[in-house]
């Protein structure tokens, strides 16, 4: 239930202590009618509101409790998974590793096979474009010689 604006926190002690002019105020801002009423019934109706806005809560002492010590066997034990999880972190960290050397190196395989690629295409290219017409020549003198026989 949400607070009008202005309206202070009161606790249950409060709304006790309170004059009649004052409970009525605590009342009204919450929009609650106040006029015949007694100041019990005043007070009795503003608590009733206050347990509606927010419940009550009583605060226990707060006990620090120290942690048993542990026995040798469990502070063994202890250890033991202390330096497994540190083994399974560090293998973890290691293969992860070596999958990025992996990834790094088919990258780079990848990169210098289409690098190899293109010098090649270059060099049919080239070798198209300088003996084209050699072959042309060449096609073309096969023609004359068929058609001569």
């Amino acid at each position: 239930m949400a607070m009008p604006v202005g309206v202070s926190v009161l606790s249950f002690e409060d709304a006790l202590e309170l004059s009649v002019e004052q409970l009525k105020v605590g009342l009204e801002s919450r929009y609650i009618e106040s006029k015949g009423l007694s100041k019990p019934q005043m007070q009795k109706a503003l608590i009733k509101s206050l347990s509606l806005e927010a419940p009550v809560v009583t605060q226990q002492p707060i006990v620090t409790q120290q942690p048993l010590p542990l026995t040798a066997k469990q502070q063994m034990e202890l250890e033991v998974l202390k330096l497994r999880l540190q083994s399974e972190a560090l293998e973890k960290k290691k293969r992860l590793h070596v999958e990025e050397r992996k990834e790094l190196h088919e990258h780079k395989r990848q990169a210098l096979e289409e690098e190899r690629r293109k010098k090649e295409r270059g060099f049919r290219e080239e070798r198209e474009i300088r003996g084209g017409g050699k072959e042309r020549k060449a096609r073309g003198f096969r023609k004359e010689t068929a058609t001569r026989r």
